[in-house]
């Protein structure tokens, strides 16, 4: 028989600490991150069918889809929870690209 020792116990408490947070931030905050996503694909499909200035709807049509990836990182591929050093590399690359597509764009129109 295997008896459950201190570090086993301990371990334990932390890991179900981790899914009470998990299932803690399930919930109502996906529906809210889903509802915006829907919402800014709405703005992305007005803009990009020529309905705004043509500069200014191509830079928030990036603007937004990188916003979206953004979320979609976040919430729905659990990089909250990932190492800080994760997480701030996705974020860093969800600033950093965009802003080189929307100034290569607006340098070269």
């Amino acid at each position: 028989m295997n008896a459950v020792t201190p570090n086993d116990a301990d371990q334990l408490e932390q890991d179900m600490a981790i899914v009470d947070r998990n299932i803690a931030h399930a919930g109502r905050p996906v529906l809210v991150v889903w509802l915006v996503l829907m919402l800014a694909t709405l703005v992305s499909w007005y803009l990009g069918d020529g309905h705004g200035a043509t500069k200014f709807a191509a830079v928030a049509v990036i603007v937004t889809a990188f916003v979206k990836v953004a979320l979609v990182g976040d919430h729905f591929m659990e990089l909250r929870t990932a190492p800080p050093q994760l997480r701030w590399a996705f974020m860093a690359w969800c600033v950093l690209v965009p802003s080189i597509l929307c100034g290569i764009y607006l340098l070269r129109s």
